[in-house]
């Protein structure tokens, strides 16, 4: 339960959250994800939105931890930061060699 009610700061930051917080809501919507609660996944999709470069690159590797490809983290590749387009690959690269051979 405190996993659903952490994930939401990060669709919508709250003004004046620390890095400790934010990192918080990134557990959190990792934990919602290996829930399979969609909640998680969206929560990591709205932090690649964020204005900020280190919170989108904390998602971007999130989104490994979470085991989730979201259209956000594909958007990410061609993120403004050089550090949130690598975490992006870098988590894409992860997710893809983890899925099962076809």
């Amino acid at each position: 339960m405190a996993a659903a009610v952490a994930a939401p700061l990060l669709s919508s930051p709250v003004e004046g959250a620390d890095a400790e917080q934010l990192q918080v809501a990134l557990d959190a919507a990792v934990d919602l994800a290996h829930e399979d609660d969609p909640r998680g996944a969206q929560a990591l999709g709205g932090a690649l939105r964020s204005q900020d470069p280190a919170l989108r690159a904390q998602a971007a590797t999130a989104h490994r931890l979470a085991r989730r490809i979201t259209p956000e983290l594909v958007g990410a590749l061609a993120d403004p930061s050089g550090t949130v387009r690598v975490d992006a690959a870098a988590a894409l690269c992860a997710l893809a060699r983890s899925l099962p051979a076809s």
